[in-house]
């Protein structure tokens, strides 16, 4: 929340610190669709997902995380569902096709006013803030996310002895599971 603050931009590209840009990341293709889709708060990408074998060697997937959000609060339950168990809710914008979705990776090119909106639960700090963010965006406002799988990183996640236990923390889902009455996810 500190960072978007001092943006001083229309529109920001979000990504962690582990996602690296590729030659053949297309920023400028995306964000033409933001400039052509003034509905649309969050445009996220997809990413090339690499992991170490115990020999060693690296692995890599295409890594997706378009969802749909459904709160059940009779049963407190958040459901996320990936979008290609639906039939694709889809827009062509700019010759580039696009699928709209509830939540997207954390990478991509975000509205800043949306992000001012909206905001990060910053006492959800890993575990849950994901989550958070893209329920408070679909519950609180009328903006739309999309997925643009041309948008591509590579996602090389740092890991160390000191890391992987903070990664690991229950902390950010139990605040995320009282903030939305949520039980089950």
């Amino acid at each position: 929340n500190r960072a978007t603050r001092e943006i001083q931009t229309p529109y920001a590209l979000i990504a962690d610190d582990d996602v690296v840009l590729l030659e053949n990341t297309n920023l400028e293709r995306a964000l033409a669709i933001m400039l052509a889709r003034d509905d649309i708060g969050v445009l996220g990408g997809s990413s090339l997902e690499v992991s170490e074998l115990p020999d060693g060697k690296e692995v890599w997937e295409v890594g997706r995380w378009e969802k749909f959000l459904l709160l059940e609060n009779k049963i407190s339950t958040l459901i996320s569902i990936p979008i290609d168990y639906f039939a694709p809710q889809t827009a062509m914008v700019n010759k580039s096709l696009i699928f709209f979705c509830d939540m997207t990776q954390n990478w991509g090119i975000w509205r800043t006013r949306v992000m001012k909106e909206v905001g990060w639960d910053e006492s959800i700090k890993i575990n849950g803030e994901h989550e958070d963010f893209f329920l408070s965006l679909k519950q609180s406002s009328n903006w739309k996310v999309a997925f643009y799988p041309e948008l591509i990183c590579r996602h090389h996640p740092f890991r160390s002895p000191n890391y992987n236990p903070l990664r690991m923390r229950r902390e950010g889902r139990e605040i995320l599971g009282l903030k939305w009455n949520i039980k089950h996810h």
